[in-house]
């Protein structure tokens, strides 16, 4: 589990018992010996106890986040910022759900793409990221998808849900070399709460969509997705 979220979960744990221990206060404050019938003061304690109580036990320690399925399904618009988009081509985001807009992926026709110096830790072959590629870009494409590809290894990779709109929300997935894609460490980011923070990784996005390419029809083609055929793996 991402790190951060785990740091998050246990700050939760914790104030969970801050506000427990409010809440059991107010209750002991209800039950003050008194004069046996107890006051308004002491009835007024004691619904807040039980409410803080209550509070404190049903509220989850992690936030919930909805699948992939249900967040495209949500969604009026999503952006993608991939390496290869292995993830969306496998499960077929981009086919099943119209939310998806745009895509941005590595340029495959690259000198460090071709050689292999790109991968180091990340992708078995330059062949294999290539076919997911041009058969992602192709099957996007077709879909009204507009597609770009970019030259320059991204060291965390985002997904953004609504970017334009008040309840917008990402998630980014750090690539740590030889570490398996559902073991990668992942943050959850909500334009609401983290406003600075969430329009920062949107405009990155932007100065990386305008600085891509728009590939040929023949970069993606079947012919072009075969031609790497002799690449040599590492």
């Amino acid at each position: 589990m991402d790190e951060t979220i785990c740091l998050r979960i246990r700050k939760r744990a914790n104030r969970r018992v801050d506000w427990l221990a409010i809440g059991l206060s107010f209750m002991f404050i209800a039950f003050v010996p008194g004069s046996g019938k107890m006051n308004v003061l002491q009835w007024l304690a004691l619904a807040i106890g039980v409410g803080i109580i209550i509070w404190a036990l049903t509220k989850p320690l992690a936030e919930e986040i909805p699948s992939f399925q249900e967040a495209y399904k949500k969604a009026s618009i999503v952006w993608g910022l991939w390496h290869s988009g292995g993830r969306t081509r496998e499960q077929g985001f981009h086919v099943r759900y119209d939310s998806l807009k745009r895509i941005l992926i590595l340029d495959p026709y690259t000198a460090e793409f071709t050689n292999g110096t790109l991968f180091e830790g990340y992708f078995d072959t330059p062949k294999r990221a290539k076919i997911d590629i041009c058969v992602l870009t192709r099957e996007a494409v077709a879909k009204g998808i507009s597609v770009r590809w970019y030259t320059k290894m991204q060291s965390v990779i985002y997904t953004i849900f609504n970017p334009e709109n008040n309840d917008a929300w990402l998630v980014a997935e750090e690539h740590r070399p030889n570490v398996p894609r559902d073991d990668r460490p992942r943050k959850i980011l909500k334009k609401e709460r983290n406003k600075a923070e969430f329009l920062s990784i949107v405009d990155k996005y932007e100065s990386l969509w305008r600085l891509a390419r728009t590939p040929l029809p023949v970069e993606y083609s079947l012919e072009a997705q075969n031609a790497g055929n002799n690449q040599t793996t590492k």
